[in-house]
């Protein structure tokens, strides 16, 4: 009887020493997975390490390590690799398929890396074997809970919508399918929602991020994603509001500073948008959330900052080859070409070709013409238009650069004129056509591009005054350009310290048509005098007014 008793009391100490561990097993994988979600990847990938090498026939780990890779990938597809962190995901999911054959959540895991690599066959056959292993008429051992069942369901829902190959329909049923099953769970509302967001449904969307909260009020990732619909929707004074709300519930969940950092930055408020970033900088001090910020810092004119946020990775890590892209754009930015060219040659040497976008080979094009190597400059601007016909404004530095930099006005026109009539012209294309026919002397077209553009801005001194030089090269009798000269005066006369120049200019045509046409030596000396106040030292006028015939004219 007392070796009964003993041998119970074993068996009973056994089975709470399972019991607790079991339960610090599923806290320690509930704390990695939050981690992941606050995009802590390493510090994750420590625990589902830990946990793994702990009890490796928990499948539920080597699903969510695998999660955690591709996690990271979506998180930032600029600077992280879809085939480093898919390589990486399945090497984990099929460990998990082998260690826990009757988990179905590593098969899920399989299918999503199918789908992501658009292989929509593969991707099937792996959800059918995660099906397969759910209690069903043709497996009735299986002891998959109905939570578990529901899940399952659930996350084959999300690979349908997650990647480059989606079927919104399929995921709506599964996800009815794993509700039924479970209506507990706030990540199946979670995944309930981004489905619906991605079926352009925002109502919806929102009151299932809405039952989330209900579910898991200490969470605050389902207040984010809200806050993401309505920046979805350009509502961004309605956005910041959530984003506030899941920073009071959790100040340390990182990924929602960053969305305020890049709210903030698209409303203007930089100086708010750069204190959010730093502090999710503090919070995911990873070397890819920085190189994010270094992006981020471009993207705010701040290059300088760029820069030095760039040359902190580079002494860590320059294996980031975008890194590159972006010095180069930020020392072209503030004027240092030679370093813009050195940084975006690497760019160029290192990236993949499909990773070499035309915006690359427009700065590169810029940098080539600043340090006067025309030729190679205009042909990279060129093939930058080629690779992306949408990006009409270079259709002007194009025709800026063969007019300034090779001095080839007859190419350079066709450019102007093609801008002119692309769906991205402005009023200023206008004036740029018109000046490229004046300097080819093609005044009659020069003075029709002048007057649509003054049509357009009929204030501009810029546009007065070459229509006026234009209309005086197409009359010898100096009358056609008079009231157009009049109106550079009256622009002038509103600001006639700005306005110098331009109204000596008038006041010397006023002074050469009265002098030399209409031989009015009173009047022609009243514009040379003016010229004189404006500019004493003018030589043109003290030479007028040195002649005879208007010094015999009394002032």
């Amino acid at each position: 009887m007392k070796t009964f008793k003993r041998l119970h009391g074993s068996l009973l100490t056994v089975l709470l020493i399972c019991i607790s561990l079991q339960l610090f097993s599923q806290t320690d994988l509930n704390k990695a997975i939050s981690l992941t979600h606050s995009e802590l990847y390493s510090d994750a990938e420590k625990i589902y390490k830990s946990l793994i090498k702990a009890n490796p026939k928990d499948g539920d780990s080597y699903y969510y390590l695998g999660e955690s890779f591709l996690a990271s990938y979506f998180t930032d597809t600029v600077a992280v690799s879809l085939k480093d962190m898919t390589d990486s995901a399945t090497v984990y999911f099929k460990r998990g398929t082998i260690q826990a054959s009757l988990n179905p959540l590593n098969f899920v895991g399989l299918g999503k890396v199918a789908l992501l690599l658009n292989d929509s066959n593969a991707a099937k056959v792996q959800f059918d074997l995660a099906i397969s292993k759910l209690p069903s008429k043709t497996n009735k051992l299986s002891d998959i809970t109905k939570p578990g069942q529901a899940l399952t369901k659930a996350k084959i829902a999300e690979a349908w919508v997650s990647g480059p190959v989606k079927n919104i329909n399929l995921a709506l049923s599964l996800l009815q399918e794993a509700i039924a099953l479970d209506a507990t769970n706030p990540d199946i509302y979670i995944i309930y929602g981004d489905t619906y967001l991605e079926n352009n449904d925002g109502t919806n969307a929102i009151a299932n991020f809405k039952k989330a909260q209900e579910l898991s009020p200490k969470s605050p990732l389902a207040k984010m994603k809200i806050g993401n619909i309505y920046v979805r929707g350009r509502n961004f004074k309605y956005a910041i509001p959530f984003f506030e709300e899941a920073v009071q519930i959790d100040p340390n969940f990182a990924p929602v500073y960053r969305e305020l950092g890049e709210l903030y930055y698209r409303v203007g408020q930089h100086e708010k948008a750069v204190s959010n970033y730093e502090k999710y900088l503090e919070l995911s001090p990873s070397i890819s959330a920085k190189v994010r910020f270094a992006i981020f810092k471009y993207l705010i004119k701040d290059y300088q900052g760029s820069i030095s946020v760039i040359d902190e990775v580079m002494k860590v890590d320059s294996t980031f080859t975008i890194l590159y892209r972006i010095a180069g754009y930020d020392y072209y930015e503030i004027g240092k070409y030679n370093e813009a060219y050195d940084n975006l040659k690497k760019y160029f040497d290192r990236a993949k070709p499909e990773k070499i976008r035309a915006t690359d080979h427009a700065y590169m094009g810029r940098i080539l013409i600043k340090l006067n190597k025309c030729d190679e400059g205009v042909a990279k601007l060129e093939f930058a238009f080629q690779m992306d016909t949408s990006g009409c404004d270079l259709l002007t530095e194009i025709a800026d650069a063969y007019d300034k930099c090779l001095k080839k006005s007859d190419i350079a026109i066709k450019y102007y004129v093609m801008k002119t009539e692309s769906s991205c012209a402005k009023d200023l294309d206008l004036y740029y056509a018109g000046k490229c026919y004046y300097k080819m002397a093609q005044y009659g077209k020069a003075d029709t591009l002048f007057t649509a553009f003054l049509d357009k801005q009929p204030s501009s001194m810029n546009g007065l005054q070459m229509r006026a030089r234009t209309r005086s090269s197409l009359d010898s009798t100096m009358v056609l350009a008079l009231p157009d000269y009049q109106l550079v005066i009256d622009k002038g006369m509103t600001d006639t310290v700005k306005y110098t120049k331009e109204l000596i200019e008038a006041y010397k045509y006023y002074g050469s048509y009265h002098t030399l046409m209409s031989k009015d030596l009173k009047e022609a000396k009243k514009y040379w005098k003016l010229v004189i106040l404006y500019d004493p030292n003018d030589p043109q006028a003290k030479a007028m007014l040195d002649r005879a015939e208007f010094k015999r004219i009394p002032d």
